[in-house]
């Protein structure tokens, strides 16, 4: 997935993916609704289920590109529009002053160092007014919060405010502690690991050929056949960072690694051959682990479940961590 950065030329790498949502709940009507984002909290769909009578079910495909993630879990989208709509009550109905914090992920210039898995920087700013939905946009971006704020930075002496939509905006000083996005156990991880070692020494090739990025000035053509370059080093390394949150997401990588192995090598080489035992019994292995209980965005969903919870802020600034997540559609009809 993509997260939006603070240099505007910056593109930013995300996974392209076809991903089946089901949804769970649309926005509140309210007839006195004075802000250009959907209303709290989402409720059942009203409209006729499918023939089935089973939930209702859509397929978004994810590109990779650089604008901002219109997908995120739905706790989350809901604890920081409570805050901001709080503030802006506290404030006399203004946003102009509110002091806010924006997560951004770093340029792939800064310090010269690697960003693909890289904490997302925070960097402070105020409010300075909301943009309402223009009459010239796309019906589906009408009122859905999409670029409905403008602030300026604190540390930037440039006074063109900056645009964001309102689930990429956490207030400075909220009331609530936000809700922990659920990690991976350690003794699950511990398992993972072990399971990652045995398939790394299953063959003596494996390393050899899995182990790192592959060379792409060896192998020029290889970013043309493969948008998202995967190897068992980075698997590694984010198992180590707690990237995973459970078992399916450390299982994609590894499929992912194999499913590249058959877009540049095809079926019936031998390094996609043994791409797919590598895959195969890491796959039995993780699958036999029990897994630990994760905290469900249910359990997060009001404010007295927010209390007592901490410790946030280290786990937000790795937003891919995300076990379950409760699609919002942003449309103010469903059909």
């Amino acid at each position: 997935m993509n997260y939006k950065s603070r240099s505007r030329d910056e593109r930013l790498q995300g996974v392209s993916s076809i991903l089946t949502l089901e949804i769970s709940g649309v926005p509140s009507k309210s007839s006195n609704r004075t802000f250009p984002w959907p209303a709290l909290p989402f409720v059942p769909p009203t409209a006729p289920r499918t023939r089935s009578n089973d939930s209702i079910k859509f397929e978004v495909t994810l590109f990779e590109s650089d604008e901002e993630d219109f997908l995120i879990p739905e706790y989350l989208y809901s604890w920081r529009v409570n805050h901001l709509e709080r503030a802006i009550s506290a404030n006399g109905g203004r946003v102009d002053g509110l002091s806010v914090t924006v997560l951004c992920k770093p340029d792939s210039d800064s310090n010269n160092e690697e960003t693909e898995d890289a904490d997302h920087l925070e960097f402070n700013g105020r409010l300075v007014r909301v943009n309402e939905t223009r009459d010239d946009e796309e019906y589906h971006l009408f009122d859905s919060g999409y670029n409905a704020l403008s602030l300026t930075w604190d540390v930037n002496d440039d006074d063109v405010p900056s645009v964001f939509s309102v689930w990429s905006i956490n207030m400075t000083n909220p009331l609530r502690d936000a809700p922990v996005a659920p990690t991976m156990g350690d003794r699950v991880r511990a398992a993972v690991r072990r399971a990652l070692h045995t398939v790394m020494n299953l063959d003596p090739n494996v390393n050899e050929l899995f182990s790192d990025h592959v060379d792409t000035s060896k192998y020029t053509d290889y970013l043309e056949m493969v948008e998202v370059p995967m190897y068992l080093s980075l698997i590694q390394k984010r198992l180590r960072s707690n990237y995973y949150t459970n078992k399916l997401s450390i299982i994609a990588d590894m499929e992912l690694m194999k499913e590249n192995c058959y877009k540049y090598n095809e079926d019936g080489n031998d390094i996609f051959e043994l791409a797919c035992q590598v895959y195969g019994k890491f796959k039995s292995l993780v699958d036999a682990i029990e897994e630990d209980h994760t905290i469900r965005t249910e359990e997060c969903a009001t404010d007295a479940e927010y209390d007592g919870q901490h410790d946030l802020w280290r786990h937000l600034k790795s937003p891919h961590q995300v076990n379950r997540l409760h699609v919002m559609l942003r449309a103010r009809n469903l059909e």
